[in-house]
């Protein structure tokens, strides 16, 4: 210690006579790196909050001159993979018993604020179906259902009426 703070040459033995008085003050000595006394740092808490799924897109929609459904998405502040699936009742008369058509779009991989349009394809047996049902003007509807998925595993859903029109 002498060596760095460089006192006066009368005091230059005087820090060696209190080395036991300042090791005590000070505590003990550190251990070598890597031995740290101290326990590891606890893990972090898992991520639990599912992403904040949004939709949006007509509620009426000409799906046939489409041929397709469109359904908006967007999964706000956190990048996610969202997938659409819905079915479709078409019934040829009111009351009549209903077919069920079942349609599907994804996955979309979505970046942090991003967003995108899901096109459910309408195979040609449910467009011509849903075509007989309309010029009998019995109503045809999709309930859709829109899964977003983050990196973490956590899930939400939404979902979505649409009517289907010419």
């Amino acid at each position: 210690m002498a060596d760095v703070e460089r006192p006066a040459e009368q005091y230059r033995g005087s820090y060696q006579l209190r080395l036991d008085e300042a090791r005590a003050l000070i505590g003990p000595s550190p251990p070598p790196c890597g031995d740290s006394p101290l326990p590891p740092p606890p893990d972090p808490e898992p991520d639990v909050t599912p992403p904040a799924l949004r939709l949006g897109g007509a509620l009426v929609q000409p799906a046939l001159a489409r041929r397709a459904l469109l359904v908006t998405a967007a999964c706000g502040a956190d990048p996610c993979s969202v997938a659409a699936r819905g079915t479709i009742k078409v019934s040829v008369a009111r009351g009549a018993a209903a077919r069920v058509f079942r349609v599907s779009a994804g996955p979309v991989a979505l970046g942090a604020g991003q967003s995108t349009v899901l096109r459910l394809r309408l195979g040609a047996r449910l467009r011509r179906a849903a075509r007989r049902a309309l010029a009998r003007r019995v109503r045809v509807r999709a309930a859709i259902t829109v899964t977003a998925t983050d990196s973490n595993g956590n899930v939400a859903t939404a979902r979505r009426q649409v009517r289907l029109r010419r």
